[in-house]
């Protein structure tokens, strides 16, 4: 998936709270979240539009991953 091991965790610990907030499956999050990693935001933007805000360099540093942390938290 092209991520660290740090950002592969983050990942995990984001789809986890992204999948019981919206109630979607573990891995469409994970694969939805991972994706932000090569610039895009994908289906994201729908649900979280701020999403669309975020540049291709921020979303390839990771921004994407910390938004959705910071948004979802708690949820799993």
């Amino acid at each position: 998936m092209g991520a660290t091991v740090d950002q592969s965790k983050d990942i995990i610990k984001a789809a986890a709270d992204l999948s019981s907030a919206l109630g979607i499956d573990l891995k469409s999050a994970t694969r939805n979240i991972s994706k932000t990693l090569g610039g895009m935001a994908g289906e994201l933007v729908e649900v979280i539009p701020v999403m669309k805000n975020l540049t291709r360099e921020q979303l390839l540093a990771g921004k994407g991953i910390e938004l959705i942390s910071k948004k979802y938290a708690g949820f799993a």
